[in-house]
């Protein structure tokens, strides 16, 4: 991380409302983290031009780079990520988070710009996620290897300190509910979550990921913000045989690729209206084309569950 030389209008970066770069105390310093090496805090703009820190995070949590990949063995417990999506600047686009839990069931959601995500896809078995509400973790894994853990659990709390993850001093309170279980006949292998970024700000996006049986583990990459990849398709219909029919293209939609590539969709990717991954099409029936082969896409719920070739 670089350093730059600021001013505060405080005597701490702990109990100062803003940065600036001038001793006056006029001109705000750019929108992002700024750390003293004990904690970090990030400056957002508004409007109105007027600046303004947000609360304190220590510097265990000060955001990880995203694109790094980081794994855990023998993962029991919640563990959290707090993952820096960009430098604030123009960084927007879909954030996809790639998440491969062993056979042994895990958890997982994520916190961004006060939205929790929690639907997941996954190669094999496409949509995973808990119908579950108040925000709660999506647990996936072999269901056979599910050791029991519903209900209240009181997890030793871990963070990700750049290298390693290392223990809070916390034990939060987490409850599972039998919805939130998305449990599979196989581990699940690699799953794909998807978060919109639409803004430069914020850039901080929290990864929480919970074990509560014996012999779990994770490997987790939150990548940096892109633009999708457009392909073009025909307009919806309500059977694939209706949409084999159709003759133009005329509708732009983009994928994220679970089995697929960009711009070739395939069984179980995301679909979507716009390039930063917000919008999912209305479920249905889209006929698209790649290297002269037609063929159908059932979306349903922003997700890919049948590909059929056209006659």
């Amino acid at each position: 991380m670089a350093t730059v030389n600021v001013y505060i209008d405080g005597t701490t970066l702990s109990n100062s409302t803003a940065v600036y770069t001038d001793a006056g105390l006029t001109t705000c310093a750019t929108a992002g983290f700024y750390s003293d090496g004990s904690i970090s805090r990030e400056q957002v703009i508004d409007a109105a031009g007027k600046c303004s820190l947000l609360p304190n995070q220590t510097c265990a949590t000060c955001g990880v780079t995203c694109g790094e990949d980081i794994v855990r063995a023998n993962a029991f417990g919640l563990f959290l990520l707090d993952t820096n999506l960009g430098d604030g600047a123009a960084d927007t686009g879909a954030v996809v988070i790639r998440y491969t839990p062993s056979a042994v069931p895990n958890g997982i959601k994520v916190e961004y710009n006060g939205v929790t995500y929690n639907k997941l896809s996954a190669p094999a078995y496409g949509k995973l996620q808990s119908t579950g509400v108040n925000d709660p973790f999506t647990f996936v894994g072999d269901t056979s290897l599910n050791c029991g853990f519903l209900g209240v659990n009181t997890p030793t709390e871990y963070e990700y300190d750049g290298s390693t993850f290392v223990l809070t001093g916390n034990t939060p309170s987490v409850t599972v509910n039998s919805v939130d279980l998305a449990l599979t006949a196989t581990a699940p292998g690699e799953c794909v979550m998807v978060i919109p970024k639409t803004t430069a700000l914020p850039v901080s996006a929290l990864v929480k990921l919970a074990g509560f049986c014996a012999g779990t583990s994770f490997q987790i990459t939150v990548e940096c913000p892109t633009q999708l990849t457009s392909f073009a398709a025909s307009l919806k219909q309500v059977s694939d045989a209706a949409a084999c029919a159709e003759t133009t293209y005329p509708v732009t939609l983009y994928n994220v690729p679970v089995t697929g590539t960009a711009g070739v969709p395939a069984l179980h990717d995301y679909v979507f209206t716009d390039v930063n991954g917000e919008f999912a099409p209305n479920d249905g029936f889209y006929k698209t084309v790649d290297g002269g082969v037609e063929y159908s896409i059932q979306v349903v719920d922003g997700i890919i569950e049948a590909v059929i070739t056209c006659p």
